[in-house]
Parts: structure tokens; sequence; C-alpha cells
């Protein structure tokens, strides 16, 4: 409520802030007399008008989106918090997949030559009433000799005959012959590849690329998991997460690639055998 002296007539007007001020243009004391208590009937009579300050805080309740976006990034990179731009986990992944392959490339004889791993892998029962069965390479001593021959040296005479059963009952088509002069001995000749024998190697080679491949997509998927719980979580901000994937794509392809190229190789030493 504001009270104005002017001169002769009066009038009402509202200012900016829609508060009533009474201009009034007669200074004498007795207009003034009867006029107050008539303004003060009107002021208590109306609801009081909110505070300017009540007014301007209602404005600030709705934050900007930019304001709302630097205030959660900082509040994300105040957390501490796994950091998005490790890939160890990943990169194992992706490694353990390669040596698997690798692994098993190995055993197609690439150049027509022989891994020693597929009679040391041989699961052998020493024991036809149990159960219990070891690898081969725990009871005996497997060596090549020369590029067509294989020797093994058991070490005990109770197990000659459980691994010569191992080895005819096996995939590998090997036929181990006991040496006439040593009888903890076996001579096993190994027959050149054939024909048939190279395509179930490229094929085979074809069917564990693509296993392979899928090992490192999961690796892939893993990783988009752990990202994910990082940005629910409000522990990382949107523009990290977003270059950490891309480096994660990164890795990936790369991963991919280099299985390609194992695949193409062993394809080759084995059209080449």
């Amino acid at each position: 409520m504001t009270l104005r002296l002017a001169a002769p007539s009066s009038a009402v007007t509202r200012n900016v802030y829609g508060l009533e001020t009474f201009v009034i243009r007669d200074a004498s004391f007795e207009l003034l007399r009867h006029t107050i208590p008539s303004l003060r009937a009107i002021f208590h009579a109306r609801p009081p008008l909110p505070l300017v300050s009540q007014c301007l805080s209602r404005s600030l309740h709705t934050t900007s989106p930019v304001l709302r976006y630097r205030r959660e990034s900082s509040a994300a990179s105040a957390r501490t918090g796994p950091d998005p731009f490790d890939l160890s986990e990943l990169q194992a992944g992706i490694q353990k997949a390669i040596d698997k392959l690798k692994n098993e490339l190995s055993k197609l004889r690439p150049g027509g030559r022989f891994n020693p791993e597929l009679l040391e892998d041989l699961a052998v029962s020493p024991d036809k009433k149990s159960k219990y069965a070891i690898r081969l390479k725990e009871l005996a001593q497997v060596v090549p000799r020369g590029g067509r021959t294989v020797i093994i040296y058991v070490g005990e005479k109770d197990h000659v005959k459980p691994i010569i059963s191992a080895i005819l009952n096996s995939s590998l088509n090997l036929n181990p012959q006991p040496d006439p002069e040593e009888p903890l001995q076996l001579n096993i000749p190994i027959p050149p590849p054939t024909k048939e024998s190279r395509l179930a190697g490229l094929d085979s080679a074809q069917k564990t690329g693509k296993v392979v491949k899928m090992m490192v997509r999961d690796a892939r998927g893993v990783q988009q998991k752990r990202f994910k719980a990082m940005f629910v979580a409000r522990t990382v901000r949107p523009d990290d997460r977003f270059k950490a994937e891309k480096e994660m794509e990164k890795v990936v392809e790369k991963g991919q690639k280099e299985v390609e190229e194992i695949v193409k190789g062993a394809k080759r030493a084995l059209e080449a055998s």
C-alpha cells in the first residue's frame, strides 16, 4: 500500500506488482482523517498478495536441461566407481577365445604333420572295473620320430593295454604297434593325409572359427552390460560412456580380424598338405 500526496482530485492506480496506489490530490488534514480509515478497511478486506520474492522464487523451480546435465555430470564425476576405459576384461575374453582357436586348429594336421597333443589328451582307464580315467600324458611320454612315426614310452607294463585300447577307440584313426624289443614302447605309424581328411579339416576349421567369433561377441556383450550398469548407477558421464564404447568396438573389431586371419592360415596349410 502506497500513500502519495499530490495536487487536487484523486485517483486509484495499480503498480507493476499489483498493489493499489491511492493518489490524494488534496493535502488537507481533514481529507486525510476521513480517507485513511476507508483505506484500512479496503486493505484488510482483500486477500494478501504474495510477496515479490515469493513470485520470483517460483520461477526458479524449473531447472533448464543444460543446468541439470551439468549438475548430473558433476555429481557423476564426484562419485568413485569402475573406470569405463578399463577394457582388460574384454581383452582377456577375446584372448581366451583366440587361444582356444589356435589349440583346436593345431589338431587338424596342417601340412601333414601330426600333433602329439592329440594323443597326450586322450582319456585312459587303467582299470576296467573302474570308470576312473586319466590323461595319457600322465601314464606315458609321446615323442614324434620323423614325419610319419610317433613313439609312446609307457611308464608301467600294466598301462600298455589300456593305452592301446584308448587309441584304437578314439577318432584319430591310428594303429599302435608294440615294439618287438621294448615291451614298454608303442610305435604308431602316421598315415599321409587324404583328400577326405583335408576336406574334413577345412570344414572343422570353418566351424571352429564361427564358434570362436561367437565367443568374441559374447565378450563384447559382457562389456556392454558393464557400461550399462555404470550408467544406471551414474558413476560414468554420458560422453565418457560414448567414448569408451567406441574404444570397445575397436578392440572387438581387431579381435575378429585376428580370428579370421588365423582361420585363413590354417586353411592354406591344410590345402597345401
